[in-house]
């Protein structure tokens, strides 16, 4: 089977703030970071070495985008802020091969803004997934 590697040229991210409708927003980066959580179980059985056992799956995310001065992320949809909890499709390219990472629960963790003298503005959106979330499959060919 030939090999289709993915650029992140077309991607970008679907977010639905709290009662809002669910906004496209063209974004510079994305990252999605699933963890899972171990706990030790070394005795004196285990002949001195550590043994563990999984215990929960956990996941944060990043998405950061230009600062728009047309658009700004504080008043244009999807208006959300620090503490709130938002919904997320992260798509891997092309949004119409419909490969994406779909996340129903997002706490807002941060939202810094940086400010580059030889650069744009930019801001980055930071969050904790509470929950589950479908990982990308195959689209339809």
């Amino acid at each position: 089977m030939p090999q289709d590697h993915k650029v992140g040229k077309l991607g970008y991210a679907k977010i639905q703030a709290a009662g809002g409708t669910i906004t496209i927003v063209h974004i510079d980066e994305w990252g999605f970071n699933p963890t899972g959580g171990t706990e030790e179980t070394t005795n004196t059985g285990t002949a001195g070495f550590e043994t563990h056992e999984p215990t929960t799956k956990g996941a944060t995310l990043t998405f950061g985008a230009s600062w728009d001065a047309n658009a700004m992320p504080h008043d244009t949809a999807p208006v959300f802020d620090v503490g709130d909890k938002i919904t997320v499709e992260l798509y891997i390219d092309d949004p119409a091969d419909d490969v994406k990472f779909e996340i129903p629960t997002v706490i807002v963790t941060s939202l810094p803004v940086v400010s580059n003298v030889k650069g744009k503005v930019s801001w980055t959106c930071e969050g904790r997934v509470s929950g589950s979330w479908t990982n990308p499959t195959a689209g339809e060919e």
